[in-house]
């Protein structure tokens, strides 16, 4: 998720210089709102997002854009890839026994009611043919109300609002 960007970005520079070209990166709402047993998707996610920022910065004064895409929920393999990957968090001698039902709860957040992939790409290539593409395009079950709660609400709600979500109550 994050070497590529950079890696990507530096390659077609001199195209992208020489077009007063745009630069599309795919981030998720998951860099904004960090949720549990996702900590290393959020994580690069959220590198995605402060790269995005920072090469809108730097590539401006050779005339290049950049727009930052922060999916929600889209409907892709995403999910029963994390359920599959939980399974093995969850074994019954794992100390995550326990909570099991949160992390599966986690696990399938990110297709609750998800939006079909084609409908994204679609919305996503609107936005580039824009005479002034977005800096930021939210689109998808989600995309719009989990950001808005992350800023809204203070860091150590948030948090109990999550761990209360997904079954890690501490008793705190």
């Amino acid at each position: 998720n994050v070497f590529s960007v950079v890696g990507v970005t530096r390659a077609l520079f001199p195209a992208l210089r020489r077009n007063n070209g745009l630069v599309v990166n795919i981030g998720s709402v998951s860099g904004v709102l960090v949720t549990p047993f996702a900590g290393a998707y959020c994580a690069s996610k959220a590198a995605v997002h402060a790269l995005s920022d920072a090469l809108r910065m730097e590539l401006a004064p050779f005339g290049i854009r950049v727009l930052e895409v922060q999916p929600g929920a889209i409907d892709t393999s995403f999910a029963s890839n994390a359920c599959a990957e939980a399974e093995v968090l969850i074994a019954q001698d794992s100390p995550w026994w326990p909570m099991r039902e949160g992390i599966r709860a986690r696990a399938r957040a990110s297709q609750d009611k998800p939006t079909p992939v084609a409908a994204l790409a679609e919305a996503v290539f609107k936005a580039t043919q824009k005479t002034r593409p977005p800096a930021l395009l939210r689109y998808g079950n989600g995309s719009r109300a989990l950001p808005l709660l992350a800023a809204l609400l203070p860091g150590c709600l948030l948090q109990k609002v999550l761990m209360k979500r997904f079954g890690l109550n501490t008793g705190n």
